[in-house]
């Protein structure tokens, strides 16, 4: 129960602004190893909801670092092993603090309001090659990219990478194959334009 509680509240505390108190307590709560355990558990099994978005928040704490190589090799929702694949290349948690505006084009007076992010170093090193060959050999689309996509950034010019883009230059999804084809050329010599990122590498 408790771990439930801390999923669906961790996701809400963006609005806390004024209860700093609270956002104290349920860090406190999380940190516990039982519920970080059993929040595990929950992100492993669950097979629907919002678990990457989940496993985003409760990121900015530690307790779940153990964790994250579990749940990327074995959640249910390909969105949440990818989202602990990504972690994991990373090597970093970011979450949102606040909104904050930022100018469009100060000529017209246009602005938006866009998220401003903490960040911290995980507290785990399980290897990144490790970590990206298991991404590779994923049969979700979503965390084959993501393993790419370390790969482009975390293993440039080095012949691991060359290895895991040719394994997938035939993969079945478009953007997996963009990637792949893009480390090729680059390692080959060209310089193409690194394709979109969706998962914050880079």
């Amino acid at each position: 129960m408790v771990a439930r509680c801390a999923a669906a509240l961790h996701l809400q505390r963006l609005g806390w602004s004024r209860w700093s108190g609270e956002r104290a307590v349920l860090d406190e709560a999380f940190g516990r190893p039982d519920v970080a355990a059993r929040l595990a558990d929950l992100l492993i099994g669950q097979m629907t909801g919002p678990v990457a978005r989940v496993l985003r928040a409760v990121s900015r704490t530690p307790a779940l670092d153990p964790y994250l190589l579990r749940v990327a090799a074995e959640a249910v929702q390909p969105a949440a092993r990818a989202a602990a694949l990504s972690l994991l290349v990373e090597g970093k948690a970011s979450w949102p603090v606040r909104r904050d505006w930022q100018w469009v084009d100060k000529s017209i007076g246009r602005r938006r309001l866009v998220f401003v992010y903490d960040a911290r170093p995980l507290t785990v090193e399980p290897g990144l090659d490790a970590v990206i060959a298991q991404g590779i050999a994923d049969r979700s689309a979503a965390v084959r990219r993501v393993a790419l996509e370390g790969a482009m950034y975390r293993l440039k010019g080095r012949p691991e990478a060359r290895t895991y883009a040719t394994r997938l230059l035939g993969d079945r999804s478009p953007s997996v194959r963009e990637r792949a084809e893009f480390i090729l050329r680059t390692d080959s010599g060209e310089a193409p334009q690194a394709p979109a990122s969706e998962n914050g590498c880079g």
